[in-house]
């Protein structure tokens, strides 16, 4: 599996948004540009690299993931070609910057 240097992940701590750098590895499924990680040492989640939507969670194995984003494939790709997904990644690209800016370069 190939590494991706890094991941911005958006999540909620205590009740402030904060973007935590991740490493991750390329799905190898039927979309291109998802990316997954493990996460409590033994769940799975799938994310779109490019906005930074979230596919899938809590998957148990790694071939449950790639079967549930196989089967999320329509969804994912109508999302991808709708005209709102350009600023999805415009605003994922401004925040991963704001943040970086904000904490000197250091992402939590």
């Amino acid at each position: 599996m190939n590494t991706v240097e890094f991941f911005y992940e958006r999540v909620r701590i205590n009740g402030k948004e904060v973007i935590q750098k991740k490493d991750v590895k390329i799905l190898k499924c039927e979309l291109s540009d998802v990316v997954y990680f493990r996460y409590n040492s033994h769940r799975f989640c799938a994310y779109d690299l490019k906005s930074g939507l979230l596919i899938y969670d809590n998957a148990k194995r790694l071939s449950e993931l790639i079967e549930k984003v196989n089967g999320l494939k329509d969804r994912v790709l109508k999302i991808r070609n709708e005209k709102y997904y350009i600023k999805l990644v415009e605003k994922h690209n401004q925040d991963i910057k704001r943040y970086e800016e904000e904490y000197n370069g250091w992402v939590y």
